[in-house]
C-alpha cells in the first residue's frame, strides 16, 4: 500500500516512511509492532520527525531489560528476509496469522530512543485481569520529542 492511502477507512502507513509532514502530530500509538520492523532506528527517526515539540509516541511491545544490547533476528537484504536467529512469529489477525518478530529489544532501549532525540519513560502496568491487564508484557514506553 501507498504509506498515506485510506483503505475501507484505515489509513496505511509505513513506520520507516511516513506520509505526514514533519512536526505535524503530537501523538504517535503503536500497539506491539516494535519487534516486527526491520529497521527501528529509522523508525524511531521517522516517528521524530512527524512529532512536534513536546509530542509523544507511546508504545507498547516485548521487552527484556536482562538482554544487554537489543538484537536483530531478521533483516532484510536485496529483497530477502535473512534470518540471524531461528524464526519467532507472534498472532496477526491478517494474512497467514503469523507475525515475524525481527527484534529483540533489550537494556539498550534507552540508548536508542536518546539517539533519535527521545527522552524515554517506562510505565509498568500492573497485573489486572479485572481491568484487562493480563498479558505477559505490560509496559508502556513513552518516547517524547525533545
Amino acid at each position: 500500500m501507498e504509506p498515506g492511502r485510506v483503505v475501507d477507512g484505515v489509513r496505511c502507513e509505513d513506520l520507516q516512511s511516513l506520509s505526514f509532514d514533519d512536526k505535524t502530530l503530537d501523538v504517535v500509538l503503536t500497539q506491539d509492532v516494535m519487534e516486527h520492523v526491520m529497521d527501528p532506528a529509522r523508525v524511531l527517526s521517522e516517528i521524530h520527525r512527524v512529532l512536534a515539540p513536546g509530542g509523544v509516541h507511546l508504545a507498547t511491545f516485548p521487552w527484556n531489560p536482562d538482554i544487554q544490547c537489543s538484537r536483530p533476528r531478521a533483516v532484510e537484504r536485496d529483497g530477502h528476509v535473512v534470518h540471524l536467529l531461528e524464526p519467532q512469529f507472534h498472532g496477526n489477525p491478517v494474512g497467514d496469522g503469523r507475525s515475524l518478530v525481527t527484534w529483540d529489544w533489550g537494556a539498550d532501549l534507552f540508548g536508542y530512543a536518546e539517539h533519535a532525540g527521545f527522552a524515554l519513560t517506562v510505565v509498568k502496568l500492573p497485573h489486572s485481569r479485572r481491568h484487562g491487564i493480563d498479558g505477559e508484557y505490560r509496559d508502556v514506553f513513552v518516547f517524547s520529542r525533545r
